[in-house]
């Protein structure tokens, strides 16, 4: 299935399984944002969406921190995702987050 366009919201998407589906989603044409929780790992997580744009394909990674149980956090979500994809809309939403 072909994902060319399409925009994705990954939570838990730089490791485990949500960094897998973030790979996936991105070999398959969509560019993803990627949400980590812990400020501590934005070095990783910022090379893995450079990893995942260096894929080919046109299709774009951002990774943004945010902490889902802060009320604010889905309004600077949507916006960073916005902004960071230079998108207007998100059409896939995927939650991958563990302890």
């Amino acid at each position: 299935m072909l994902l060319t366009g399409k925009v994705a919201i990954v939570t838990g998407g730089t490791r485990n399984i949500g960094a897998g589906i973030s790979k996936e989603l991105v070999s398959r044409g969509a560019s993803v944002a990627m949400i980590y929780q812990n400020k501590a790992t934005s070095i990783a997580a910022e090379a893995y969406a450079k990893e995942l744009e260096s894929l080919g394909g046109g299709a774009r990674a951002v990774a943004i921190q945010a902490d889902l149980a802060d009320s604010a956090s889905p309004v600077k979500i949507v916006e960073e995702t916005l902004k960071g994809l230079k998108v207007d809309k998100i059409d896939i939403v995927g939650t991958f987050y563990h302890d």
